[in-house]
């Protein structure tokens, strides 16, 4: 999620239909997972992650992946990241 919506990003200055169309499905898709996270320890208080990958989304065939954890609520790490060498399997890129 966190990949796609820095895609959508880079494509506002002149964003197509598709970009738009792409954007509401985002925000619906968004709006369908809002309780879909992973939750480590005994209750819901804690920590829990998401992370998000996309397999050679790019015209140059590089892969992006995203996280970001949360403790108690409070982000604690996080990165978005376009990987420097083109990933020749799903396997690799993740």
């Amino acid at each position: 999620m966190a990949v796609a919506i820095a895609k959508l990003q880079q494509r506002t200055t002149k964003a197509t239909k598709d970009d738009i169309a792409a954007g509401k499905h985002l925000v619906r898709y968004v709006k369908g997972t809002l309780n879909a996270y992973l939750v480590f320890g005994a209750s819901g208080d804690g920590l829990i992650g998401y992370a998000d990958t996309s397999f050679a989304d790019n015209p140059d065939r590089k892969s992006t992946l995203g996280w970001i954890f949360f403790f108690n609520g409070t982000p604690i790490s996080w990165l978005s990241k376009k990987q420097s060498v083109p990933a020749g399997s799903s396997t690799q890129a993740e």
